[in-house]
């Protein structure tokens, strides 16, 4: 019966830290992100005159934090505090920063587990209320577009590699001699990031 014991106690524990067994609950996150591509694209409409468009290409560094809850189908949902340092060189730097909304869909029960992803995000250029009617910084929607595969190191924590693409629409500014100009941001970036479950 003791050697019964032996055996079974080891085979339980064992069982109970499975990572095929998946538990819901939440993660803490930490991402950081450089961009391979990052563009933005202006556009000036003039008043009874054309539309000038201009590209302005940059190096973008996405820091983010994330709290988020992995359900039983071991799909994520993370809510995320993300910061976008912009340089273009001569043509100077911008900051964006944002709160992010996106769902992660993983596949698989071993330790190297295939994701895609998808969300949204509410952002605002710093630094921009100089520009605007209502003197508040000017804000933007994001899409998010993401794929990658994530790395079981053990059941609590995780490391995530990922290839992502954020679009940013900022709202128009309109001048008083009726000019407006319109800005969007286009980002491809490679992903690291580190999830540590409680």
């Amino acid at each position: 019966m003791k050697s019964l014991v032996k055996v079974l106690l080891p085979v339980c524990m064992f069982s109970s830290v499975s990572y095929a067994e998946q538990e819901t609950g939440f993660f803490i996150g930490l991402d950081i992100a450089n961009s391979i591509v990052a563009e933005e694209k202006q556009e000036l409409e003039i008043p009874d005159g054309p539309t000038i468009s201009d590209d302005v290409s940059y190096d973008a560094l996405t820091t983010a934090i994330s709290l988020g809850y992995r359900f039983e189908t071991n799909n994520r949902f993370l809510v995320s505090s993300t910061k976008i340092d912009a340089d273009a060189g001569s043509a100077g730097d911008e900051e964006f920063t944002g709160l992010d909304l996106d769902w992660h869909f993983v596949y698989g029960e071993e330790k190297v587990l295939p994701y895609w992803g998808i969300g949204f995000g509410f952002y605002t250029l710093e630094d921009t209320a100089a520009l605007t009617e209502d003197n508040e910084d000017v804000s933007g929607i994001a899409v998010n577009l993401m794929g990658g595969i994530k790395y079981a190191v053990i059941p609590q924590a995780e490391f995530d590699l990922s290839y992502r693409i954020k679009s940013i629409s900022w709202q128009d500014l309109e001048a008083s001699n009726g000019m407006t100009l319109s800005l969007s941001e286009s980002i491809s970036s490679i992903n690291l990031g580190a999830a540590f479950f409680f």
